[in-house]
């Protein structure tokens, strides 16, 4: 032990953000300019990280510059040292979101942006915040633990709390679904029953990796729709379905936000779907993160207030 200690003495953990820095860039001018240093400054750092670690870390390949098998092992783990090491020296620092100048990365499902981010924007504005926000649309049953854990992004709103180890989740709200249609839909003259449900076209937001919350539902109650257009995303659905005979089924929030669409019309829908939670989720390695405390009270302020 007395010999780890020694060798974290004589290092300058400075030399570490350099050293990320060269693994992603893979080349020193580039480097350089990440860590606003000179060219020759970076280099010296190289050299003195290859005396440190025993090995080249970075060989030249052509014009470029490749991983060695050692430097490729290490660069996971090297980005969540530095990750912890950011968390413990901010862990007692207080977090002003109107002063700072920070930028948050934030991972959502269509239907969570259109929920969460209006909100926060908002509030953002309302006290000149330099704050930026960077949205990254995920897939319906898209795997979060990577992108969290790589740091993608920070902060997911999802509709999916798998168990993940390294994530901590949250839950939010609790959701039901509701169908949408134009105002000029024959249904909305009939009766509202599963027959006539099932009778007219329908609209699906799905990938090509997963099905819907919704069809997946529909499938274990063994109900088949006519599905006539599937989509990738909810937000074109109030562009669509006023010129259309399709139908909706989607959460009673989004449906409402789009109801300031005048040519569409809310119904209760006919079958008797199991209701949407939804969560926050964070790696804990970012749970002592001023910043990411900060963003994860405010949703949670957020939905507990609606």
């Amino acid at each position: 032990m007395v010999i780890h200690i020694m060798n974290i003495k004589s290092i300058n953990l400075n030399l570490l953000v350099i050293l990320e820095a060269l693994l992603i860039e893979r080349n020193v001018s580039c480097a350089a300019e990440k860590v606003f240093l000179s060219q020759p400054a970076v280099s010296h750092a190289l050299n003195k990280l290859r005396e440190i670690f025993k090995d080249k870390l970075l060989v030249k390949s052509g014009h470029n510059m490749q991983l060695t098998a050692f430097a490729a092992s290490i660069q996971k783990e090297l980005h969540l040292t530095l990750i912890q090491l950011t968390n413990l020296v901010n862990k007692n620092e207080a977090f002003d979101i109107a002063t700072a100048e920070r930028e948050f990365h934030i991972g959502t499902v269509s239907s969570t942006t259109a929920e969460f981010i209006p909100p926060l924007i908002n509030y953002l504005a309302s006290i000149n915040s330099k704050t930026k926000i960077f949205i990254t649309q995920l897939d319906y049953g898209q795997p979060i633990d990577e992108l969290l854990r790589t740091s993608k992004v920070e902060l997911v709103i999802t509709a999916s709390n798998k168990n993940f180890p390294q994530i901590n989740y949250e839950k939010l709200l609790t959701d039901k679904y509701v169908c949408l249609t134009s105002m000029k839909h024959p249904i909305v003259c009939q009766p509202k029953n599963l027959k006539n449900y099932l009778h007219y076209p329908h609209v699906s937001v799905e990938n090509t990796k997963e099905l819907s919350i919704t069809q997946r539902a529909l499938n274990k109650l063994n109900i088949h729709r006519n599905v006539q257009l599937v989509l990738e995303h909810y937000l074109s659905l109030p562009l669509i379905l006023p010129h259309t005979e399709l139908i909706a089924t989607i959460s009673s929030r989004l449906a409402t936000r789009f109801l300031q669409h005048e040519q569409l019309a809310l119904w209760k829908c006919p079958i008797q779907l199991p209701k949407i939670d939804y969560y926050l989720a964070w790696h804990k390695n970012s749970e002592y993160n001023s910043g990411n405390q900060w963003l994860r009270k405010f949703f949670i302020k957020q939905a507990f207030n609606k």
